[in-house]
């Protein structure tokens, strides 16, 4: 009845309603790679004094979810030595929330850099920072299917770069080498 019926009318609607509150992110963490081969070493995961993971790989990879890639591990350091695209590692607890990750990460050869997951609850979500992404020339945050706060920015071949993400209930705060380079407040969503 409807298809034969159509109306000819479009009657105006407000519809206002209060911001819901984001609900809190928690998620394990990672490291990855796409086209590169790269080192990672010192993972530590805390929140305030608490040490919530270190790893030193003296077991080697035992513990990792490992994603494609050729990873090992010897001397302190996880090496990923593929070019092939979205590879990665997984460790930790998925209801990790309000937490630091700190490592370091080296480039050793390839077209782009790193990826450092976070608040990874589904380990084929692409949930993470990416680093000298877009053939090494800018980094952003990728999460939930979104690309935000990009900018400009390289890695350099064969040089430690310090890395740091801080993670909160409200907001992310990612920091190369001690500088601050995304800070990011959570969208919040509209109640229905």
């Amino acid at each position: 009845m409807f298809s034969e019926n159509r109306g000819t009318v479009i009657l105006p609607l407000t519809l206002e309603t209060s911001e819901a509150a984001p609900a809190a992110k928690s998620g394990a963490i990672g490291v990855g790679t796409w086209r590169t081969d790269a080192e990672f070493k010192d993972l530590k995961v805390t929140r305030g004094n608490e040490t919530l993971f270190t790893c030193d790989f003296a077991g080697g990879t035992n513990g990792w979810r490992l994603r494609g890639g050729n990873w090992s591990a010897q001397d302190g350091v996880l090496r990923q030595k593929s070019h092939a695209e979205n590879v990665r590692a997984f460790a930790g607890d998925r209801s990790w929330n309000n937490y630091a990750y700190t490592l370091k990460a080296r480039k050793l050869g390839g077209d782009e850099v790193f990826l450092i997951p976070l608040l990874v609850q589904d380990e084929e979500v692409k949930t993470w920072w990416n680093l000298g992404g877009w053939g090494n020339t800018k980094h952003a945050i990728e999460m939930e299917g979104i690309i935000g706060n990009e900018v400009p920015g390289k890695i350099e071949t064969d040089r430690w770069y310090d890395i740091r993400i801080e993670l909160s209930n409200t907001q992310i705060k990612c920091y190369l080498d001690g500088k601050l380079i995304h800070d990011v407040t959570y969208p919040k969503n509209k109640s229905l």
